[in-house]
Formats: structure tokens, C-alpha cells, sequence
């Protein structure tokens, strides 16, 4: 539940003034779906998830809306995560996963210590 609560409060402190988007190892169809029905699609601007490999995902998203790579940031759970940010050269932050609570992984335990400017 401190998981859930924690990752819904930073998604609506800042799905407002912030792009948002959702790249899952998760089947994209499916992923959609649940989103929808979790009632959680609008706070996104894109939701991705598989076939697609994560890194080719990222890439996708950075390109199509033009983003700053220098202000883009990967929130994770995982190395592959961790990998698809080294591999578009952006910022990443290890969350939920106590395997990425290492110092080369910048692991996080509450998204509310994230500070978006």
C-alpha cells in the first residue's frame, strides 16, 4: 500500500506540469487495458509496453515529443530499466527493487524525495 500511495501522489503532484509516460516490459495491449481500468491513462502522455525492447521504447519517446535528454529522467525497477537509461543517455533513478539500492543505480525509496523543477 506505502508503494501504491507513494507512486500515485508523485503521479498527480505532477502529471500537471510534467510529461509523464509509462515504458513496460509488460504487453502493450495489456498494459493499456489496466491502465484504463485502473483509471490511471490520464496522467500519462503515452503508455508503451512489449514486444518493443525498453531502450527502443525510451528512444521512441524522447524522439517523438523532442525531449531534452538532459531533463529526462527514467524512474525504474529493474537493471533492464537502468539499461534502457544508460543507453539513451539520460538520468535514472532505481526505485522498489532493493537490488538496485546501490550508489551506480541513484536508488530512490520515496518518489516524493524526486524534486521536478
Amino acid at each position: 500500500t506505502r508503494l501504491i500511495n507513494d507512486a500515485m501522489s508523485f503521479i498527480k503532484n505532477n502529471y500537471m506540469k510534467n510529461n509523464l509516460f509509462i515504458v513496460s516490459g509488460t504487453e502493450d495491449l495489456e498494459l493499456k487495458w489496466l491502465c484504463k481500468s485502473l483509471g490511471i491513462k490520464k496522467y500519462f502522455n503515452e503508455i508503451c509496453g512489449s514486444p518493443e525492447l525498453k531502450d527502443v521504447l525510451v528512444k521512441n519517446i524522447i524522439n517523438k515529443y523532442a525531449l531534452l535528454k538532459s531533463n529526462t529522467v527514467l524512474i525504474g525497477d529493474s537493471i533492464n530499466d537502468y539499461d534502457a537509461a544508460r543507453q539513451n543517455k539520460i538520468f535514472f533513478y532505481g526505485y522498489n527493487n532493493s537490488q538496485l539500492d546501490q550508489k551506480k543505480y541513484n536508488y530512490i525509496s520515496r518518489l516524493k524525495k524526486i524534486i521536478i523543477s
